[in-house]
């Protein structure tokens, strides 16, 4: 992890930068993308929705999805829904669950820059966000469902004077 700290603007400024480009270097092409995962797919056991069923895939997808998944924990709640959807299909992955990984790591060395800023000048309260599909996993009809919520104190800072008197 990459602090980096403005007493000034009181700005602290937290990123995976470096972690990033090793994990892209591993891809060995510079190949980047501006989202983490194409809405437009639908994935089930056997690849994707309305495809014909495509060949497990003997590749480290086990390893991989690991790495991003720190990334994702750390610093990058980003790509956060891309990596648990892709996540499901660690037993037997195939060709398409694999390539959809694959733009996820593309997307983050696109975005190497992306961190996590905390702002002390901040006066924002209770802020919550929440997102529901109903019904969308193909393969058990579960709806999938997010929620992130986040809540910012106002720090104060105020000088404590020291008493002469025992």
């Amino acid at each position: 992890m990459e602090i980096q700290r403005d007493r000034g603007k009181r700005l602290v400024s937290i990123n995976q930068a470096n972690y990033i480009k090793k994990i892209a270097k591993s891809l060995g092409d510079a190949l980047t993308y501006s989202t983490p995962i194409d809405t437009n797919v639908k994935f089930v056991k056997t690849g994707v929705a309305d495809s014909e069923p495509s060949q497990i895939v003997q590749v480290p997808y086990r390893e991989v999805i690991g790495t991003v998944m720190y990334a994702m924990t750390g610093i990058r709640p980003d790509i956060a829904c891309a990596v648990n959807m892709l996540a499901r299909f660690s037993q037997e992955p195939r060709l398409p669950h694999w390539l959809a990984l694959t733009r996820i790591i593309r997307y983050l060395n696109g975005t190497t820059n992306h961190g996590i800023i905390f702002d002390g000048n901040s006066e924002e309260g209770l802020i919550a966000y929440s997102d529901a599909d109903y019904g969308s996993c193909r393969d058990s009809r579960k709806s999938i469902t997010g929620a992130l919520i986040k809540y910012h104190v106002k720090q104060t800072h105020k000088s404590v004077k020291k008493s002469t008197q025992p």
